[in-house]
This record gives C-alpha cells, sequence and structure tokens, in this order.
C-alpha cells in the first residue's frame, strides 16, 4: 500500500489489514520502472517512489506511468543533498521547492518526503513540517510509527538481501 493510505487509517480513521506493506523506491532509477513496476502490478500493489526533482535516471513518461499504476509520489529534495549541512535559504528551497516541482510536473498531492541518505535533524523536520508534508521516512532500520510522523523507520533492501533478507527483518 501506499504510504498516504497508511496515513489515512493512522490519522484520518481508515483501516488496514494486519501486517500493512509500504514499498518504497529512492532517487528514481531506471530499474524502478523497468523492472519494479511490472513485478508490483503483477501481484496488485503500489509502491512509492521518493523522486529527485531534478537528476532522476527516469523520464517524465516513466514517473507518469508508475502514478497511474497507484504509486505514490513522495519528495527526495531537488539535488540529494545532505539537509543537515545547508544554510536555512538552501535548506528550504531543496524541501519546499522539491515538492513545488513534483506537483506542478506530475499534478499530484506529493504529500510525504524522504530525508536524502536518511541525514536529518530538528532542523530538518522543522522545515519538512513547514513545507506541509504530513510524513517523512528516515534510513532507520524498523517499523514506522504513527506517533513519529516526521521520523518514520523502514527496513533497507538491496540487492545481497533481497526478498529472504526482507522476509528476516519482518519476521
Amino acid at each position: 500500500m501506499t504510504l498516504e493510505t497508511v496515513e489515512q487509517a493512522w490519522y484520518h480513521g481508515g483501516t488496514l489489514p494486519a501486517k500493512p506493506v509500504v514499498i518504497s523506491f529512492d532517487d528514481g532509477y531506471r530499474p524502478q520502472f523497468t523492472y519494479a513496476l511490472s513485478e508490483l502490478l503483477a501481484h496488485g500493489w503500489p509502491g512509492v517512489l521518493n523522486l529527485k526533482a531534478e537528476g532522476s535516471d527516469l523520464y517524465t513518461s516513466n514517473v507518469e506511468a508508475m502514478i497511474d499504476a497507484g504509486w505514490e509520489l513522495a519528495a527526495h529534495t531537488i539535488h540529494h543533498l545532505d539537509l543537515t549541512t545547508l544554510e536555512p535559504e538552501q535548506l528550504k528551497e531543496e524541501v519546499t521547492g522539491s515538492r513545488k516541482m513534483l506537483r506542478r510536473e506530475y499534478h499530484v498531492p506529493v504529500a510525504n518526503f524522504c530525508y536524502p541518505a536518511g541525514q536529518f535533524d530538528s532542523t530538518v523536520i522543522v522545515a519538512v513540517k513547514a513545507a506541509g508534508y504530513t510524513g517523512a521516512t528516515t534510513e532507520i532500520p524498523g517499523y514506522a510509527d504513527r506517533g513519529a510522523p516526521y521520523e518514520l523507520d523502514r527496513f533497507e533492501i538491496l540487492g545481497s538481501t533481497g526478498v529472504s533478507g526482507l522476509a528476516e527483518d519482518l519476521g
């Protein structure tokens, strides 16, 4: 399911299955379209694409196809910088600007944010909230907690860990 669906259940009385899973992909690499989209479609599952507003490997038509297949589009900044090192103006541009760019390009809400390389601190969280996002994902291993919408943990699945690694994490 999408993160937006989970948030709808958590904060607005929606429902979730017993063990909901959100599958997210960062950056916008070509295989996310060429492989992941068809695999998830075969199972009837949506994904979440945490997309850099500039410099991804995906064509606009690829992203549009993913959205049309039920995927959620989330912002992953403009340039994929370590947000904890930026001056206030640049931080605002990366966080707010990426959302504006993606919304303008794809005509979808862009409700969630993903911290590049998992780097965030309290200043970054304040900027993400101020930009109007409803939540943000980290690279901290673990289950997302509705009580920490701007510090949502997730499990990283690498090519080397594969499905068996995911099964172990979800254990």
